[in-house]
């Protein structure tokens, strides 16, 4: 099931989140606050983009969103409980519908999503989705020192490419 964001949710969710989605994310703010978040995610997509709140066995796992970034650049962010597992299909499902509608309704040209280098899983499931890397890690992206790498979607070729997949 998937719901629209509201700030219980949001903030289950950030208090839950899996020991990989929290060195990914944290590594890019400056500050490891899962309340902070759960704000910043409220505002984020409440302002600027789209998202949902994936529930499994009654709670909120999960969060997937797309957020207009600069001028038709959309950054695509996904995090979740231990739960996540358990949902990843329906999260993986609303992006493959998501993604072209974003760029043939919303003007988006290219949509990206940065992954911290040891988020394994997390690099499969944007492969999935039809990203592909972007040029070398970032050296040094992450407050950590990590390397991050850029996954993209660019419109002339990522809508089709997604459709395809979807279908």
């Amino acid at each position: 099931m998937m719901t629209e964001l509201d700030m219980a949710s949001v903030t289950y969710v950030c208090l839950g989140l899996r020991p990989a989605d929290q060195q990914e994310i944290y590594g890019l703010l400056p500050h490891n606050s899962p309340i902070l978040l759960a704000l910043q995610i409220m505002q984020t997509f409440g302002t600027n983009g789209r998202a949902r709140v994936v529930w499994h066995d009654g709670k909120p796992s999960a969060i997937v969103g797309l957020a207009e970034y600069r001028p038709g650049v959309w950054q695509v962010a996904l995090m979740g409980t231990d739960d996540f597992k358990q949902c990843a299909k329906d999260c993986l499902r609303w992006l493959r519908d998501t993604l072209p509608e974003v760029i043939e309704k919303f003007g988006g040209r290219r949509l990206q999503c940065d992954s911290h280098e040891d988020h394994h899983e997390a690099h499969r499931f944007l492969r999935t989705l039809g990203a592909r890397p972007e040029g070398p890690p970032m050296l040094g992206y992450g407050k950590d020192q990590k390397a991050y790498q850029r996954f993209v979607w660019f419109a002339q070729e990522g809508s089709k490419l997604l459709r395809e997949k979807a279908a």
